[in-house]
């Protein structure tokens, strides 16, 4: 018996420390985003849904976006589109700190002639295919001036759309989390899951195994610098998707440009390269577009803290980052009077 109670406090020792050393994981809570199968992007977010990031509660506008409703273009309104993935959407951010709303109003606040609206358009887990493809069905018809599209290796995978759709197209909606609706299996899984999750010493395991188990993951060549036939083909890749992006912008007369958002070991530590940030800025710049590299003040704000900037035991940035990021494109958009 003296065992096991020493055991428990060893245990209790460790998730105490863990606790004050990282923090506590964020739970979730039901209803997830819920999401509809769509032939051009594979899935699409139910307009008007109401769901949990986190325990934060978000309500999506008439085009299946964070933020209010998009209204007509005003007379001398001047817009920007920022495109994305999760870390544009904002898990667990709430609306008023993404960093879309924080740039809109510094731009607003700011003697510029008109007014500015920044639009988030970052759906939970698109790729970059399925955002050019978002862009030209529900995008250009918001009249943008400027489009901004935020790059991480999550958005940047490759994925077969027709293949995607084929799969799901029977479904009439799926929460995206569950890939099924939440009954049966699917929900006792993610009851168990959820239970796992308040543990912070659990969630330190689960990811120090999946940090080992996934050395071999483009994500870590990406990280450690490492090239190889698959990253070039993922830089293949990406060269293809800009000069789309490139094309719709000449096609429907806005601006464009790219930033770079890193990976959390990226702002927390200088050994790691940053060469796929060079390469990947050495495309866009080389057909004439502004890169943004996010990493300088998601560092600084690292310095300022002493903590990465993101949800505990999660690589999703969090309300600090959003700031940071928004602070840093308001100074650089205003230095070229974007």
């Amino acid at each position: 018996m003296k065992y096991v109670v020493a055991f428990l406090a060893i245990v209790l020792l460790f998730e105490g420390a863990i606790r004050i050393l990282i923090g506590v994981p964020r739970s979730e809570q039901l209803p997830l985003i819920r999401v509809q199968p769509d032939s051009r992007f594979g899935y699409k977010p139910i307009p008007g849904d109401q769901h949990y990031g986190y325990d934060e509660l978000t309500k999506l506008n008439d085009l299946g976006l964070r933020g209010e409703k998009v209204n007509p273009k005003r007379l001398g309104e001047h817009r920007i589109l920022a495109f994305g993935g999760t870390q544009v959407y904002g898990l667990g951010i709430a609306d008023a700190e993404l960093f879309t709303n924080v740039l809109e109003d510094h731009l607003n606040r700011d003697d510029h002639a008109g007014t500015y609206r920044v639009i988030n358009f970052g759906i939970r887990a698109f790729t970059l295919r399925q955002q050019l493809n978002f862009l030209e069905a529900v995008g250009v018809d918001v009249a943008p001036d400027h489009v901004m599209v935020l790059l991480d290796h999550y958005s940047m995978r490759e994925i077969d759309i027709p293949k995607y759709y084929q799969r799901i197209k029977a479904r009439d909606w799926y929460m995206l989390d569950l890939d099924g609706k939440p009954g049966g299996r699917v929900l006792r899984h993610w009851y168990v899951k959820q239970a796992a999750r308040k543990s912070a010493l659990v969630a330190w395991l689960h990811g120090f195994y999946k940090n080992w188990s996934q050395q071999s993951s483009l994500a870590s060549k990406i990280v450690r610098g490492e090239k190889d036939a698959q990253v070039d083909r993922w830089l293949r890749f990406v060269t293809t998707q800009v000069d789309a992006f490139v094309a719709s912008a000449k096609a429907h007369g806005f601006t464009l440009s790219f930033a770079w958002l890193p990976f959390p070991s990226q702002v927390s530590d200088d050994h790691p390269t940053l060469l796929y940030q060079s390469e990947i800025r050495d495309i866009v710049t080389s057909r004439g577009l502004r890169f943004f590299d996010l990493v300088g003040p998601l560092r600084k704000l690292y310095g300022q803290t002493g903590r990465v900037p993101v949800a505990p035991f999660d690589a999703h940035y969090n309300a600090a980052a959003h700031e940071a990021i928004a602070l840093y494109l308001f100074d650089a958009l205003r230095n070229n009077d974007e």
